[in-house]
This record gives structure tokens, C-alpha cells and sequence, in this order.
């Protein structure tokens, strides 16, 4: 499936990403610019012979026979379908069925949109836009003027991405983060700064992602999405200072290995022979990865946002691409937030460095 995924997503911006899936756009950007449009399509048509069911090359549509979850053909000719591309007729996602009365769709240039709206008028920059997931999700990012990060020889840019779905039942959410230029790497800022402020007993403008829930008043979404982009050079700021005092916290090679190990072991009594090649490799990352000097605990960071964002430099059994839209918007890119958070609290990283050393004795 990964291959088709990689054939039917779009990848649309200014410069190459990693993944090599890029299409370079030299013009401006526009909300259409993806060139398709998701539309229903019912998944049993009436004909001569009877129901008969909607054919298309997509896997997982509807079970061979006429029966399911309980309803008749007849049902599913007018109230069941599937979302479909209409550039080539097959489904979005999986080609899970949808109740075409209660499932409303959301049309990716209305969601772009929202966001070329929000920067009107700014110097902020798109420069990405595509879709994910075999074209279930789309997301549009902006580079965001005057929120460029600078630690030692790191620089890192910052950027606001906008992520939504085909079902216009789940909110659009927004998302700040961060692209270290020497590593390659990208980590969610929202988080980091929003678990520090709380530490700080600050009252956060933010808890994470951002959700902005689509309205019959879109200015309301538009508005919304104005005070986060307002709210990213202090975003980037705050991120900067968390990440110096990480550059300034010295940590030797045993102690990254207690780390690892208590993050990768956590809920765990006994190291597997899986988790031990991963701390290997993360130990291998601290010293060697790209950017890394193996010293302190921004190394210890940024060698688990390039393990979870490019791999260790083994071969891998998710395709690049797959990887890529795991680590921007799936599991990878939870495993480094929640990584990133432990390692701003001092009294989560003393609890995991303990976990660390017991699975470290027991193995």
C-alpha cells in the first residue's frame, strides 16, 4: 500500500524535501492548486441486474456481499458511499463506507484558504502545501517571518501548518514547529512551550495543537488562526530559550544510554532485543547524528528527532515517504513530542534515567 500512497499523495513546495517527493512550484501558491476534488460516490448502483457494487481499485470499500452491518443493498444505493478523487476514481483513505446523510465533506481548498486568509497582509511565506494518507488528510505550511531560532550551530526555522481531513466533522488543527536546517529534523513547538509555561505556573495561550473548528461564520476560524500566527514569534522565543538551557545541561554517553533506554522501556521490565538495537541506535545518533556532538541534552534530542524523523541510517521497512508522513503527522511525530516534553522536566528525566538503569542492570 505504501507504494500507492506514494503514487496518489501530493507533495507540493518551494525546495526538495528529504523524502525526494517534492514538486517544485516557482509560481505562487493558490488554494486550488492540489488540482483534484474529493466527490461521494454510492457504493452499490441500481442496474438491470439488480444492486450491484461500485468497482474501484481501492482496497477495503465494502465487503463482497450485499449485506452489511445489518443494511440491504437497496440502503446503501442511496444513503452509503465512499469518497473518491475525482482525477482518478479511486477512495480517499481506506475507502471506508460514509452515511452520505451524516458525512459532510471538506474540500481541501477551503482549508488552504483559511490560512491564505490568516497571512494577508504579513510577510509570512507558504511554502508547502499537500496531501497525506492515501489523500484523507491535506495540510498547508507557512514559513513565519521574524521566528527563526539560532542556537550554537543550529538554526532552526519556524513554520505553522494547518492539517485537515476529508470529514468535515473533525476540526482543522494548527500546529507551530521547527526545522533544523543542519539535521533535517522537525519538532512541534506548540507543546514544548506550552509544557514549560505550565511548569512555570504561567496560563498558557495554548495547549498544543490548535483546533479550529470550521463555521458558518468562517471570520470567527480566520480571527483564530490570526492570534496563533501573532502568537509564533513568542512561541519562538520561549523554544529558543528552552533549547539553550538543554545545549547547556552536559550529558555523557552512559547517561544518554539511561535516557534512551527508560523512554524506549518505559511500561517495561525487561529490555527486548528490538528496544536494545533502538537505544543502540540512539546512542549512535547523540555522538554521530547529524548536528550532534554527543555532549548534551540537546544532543540527547535531536538524536531522537532524527531517529524518528529520517531512521538511523539503516535500511527501514517504511518506504521514505511513509516515514516522512509519520514523523510530520503520525506516531514518529507523537513519539517526539512526547520525548521533547519529558526532557524539559527535570523530574521526568531523573524518573526515566532511574527506569533507564534498572532495564539496563536487567539485560
Amino acid at each position: 500500500m505504501a507504494s500507492k500512497i506514494a503514487l496518489r499523495d501530493i507533495q507540493i513546495g518551494t525546495q526538495q524535501a528529504w523524502h525526494q517527493n517534492t514538486t517544485i512550484v516557482n509560481g505562487e501558491f493558490h488554494a486550488d492548486l492540489l488540482g483534484y476534488e474529493n466527490e461521494f460516490k454510492p457504493l452499490f448502483l441500481e442496474t438491470e441486474n439488480g444492486f450491484e457494487r461500485f468497482a474501484a481499485d481501492g482496497e477495503g470499500i465494502v465487503n463482497e456481499n450485499a449485506n452489511y452491518h445489518g443494511l440491504e443493498a437497496s440502503d446503501f444505493a442511496f444513503n452509503w458511499g465512499t469518497v473518491i478523487s475525482n482525477d482518478d476514481g479511486l477512495p480517499a483513505g481506506n475507502g471506508q463506507p460514509v452515511n452520505l446523510e451524516t458525512y459532510t465533506l471538506r474540500p481541501a481548498h477551503e482549508d488552504f484558504q483559511l490560512l491564505f486568509s490568516a497571512i494577508e497582509g504579513t510577510n509570512h511565506k507558504v511554502v508547502s502545501m499537500g496531501t497525506v494518507n492515501n489523500r484523507s488528510k491535506h495540510f498547508m505550511s507557512v514559513e513565519l517571518d521574524g521566528a527563526t531560532v539560532n542556537i550554537g550551530h543550529r538554526e532552526f526555522g519556524s513554520f505553522g501548518s494547518l492539517l485537515g481531513s476529508v470529514n468535515k466533522s473533525t476540526p482543522v488543527v494548527y500546529v507551530q514547529s521547527t526545522f533544523c536546517t543542519v539535521c533535517d529534523n522537525t519538532l512541534e513547538a506548540n507543546s514544548i512551550v506550552s509544557k514549560q509555561r505550565k511548569q512555570d505556573g504561567e496560563k498558557s495561550a495554548f495547549n498544543g495543537a490548535s483546533r479550529i473548528t470550521h463555521s458558518k461564520n468562517m471570520n470567527d476560524a480566520i480571527s483564530g488562526l490570526k492570534r496563533n500566527l501573532e502568537n509564533s514569534i513568542g512561541v519562538a522565543a520561549q523554544f529558543q530559550s528552552i533549547m539553550k538551557g538543554l545545549r547547556d545541561t552536559p550529558t555523557s554517553v552512559d547517561e544518554s544510554r539511561e535516557i534512551f533506554a527508560g523512554f524506549v522501556g518505559e511500561g517495561k521490565t525487561k529490555l527486548s532485543t528490538r528496544s536494545e538495537n533502538m537505544v543502540d541506535s540512539l546512542v549512535n545518533l547523540f555522538s554521530n547524528g547529524r548536528g550532534n556532538e554527543g555532549e548534551n541534552r540537546l544532543d540527547v534530542l535531536s538524536a531522537v528527532t532524527e531517529f524518528y524523523t529520517r531512521g538511523d541510517g539503516s535500511e527501514s521497512s517504511k518506504s521514505t515517504l511513509s516515514r516522512w508522513q509519520s514523523s510530520e503527522f503520525g506516531s514518529y511525530a507523537d513519539n517526539k513530542s512526547r520525548f521533547s516534553t519529558l526532557l524539559i522536566d527535570s523530574d521526568a528525566v531523573d524518573k526515566t534515567i532511574q527506569k533507564g538503569r534498572s532495564l539496563l542492570a536487567a539485560n
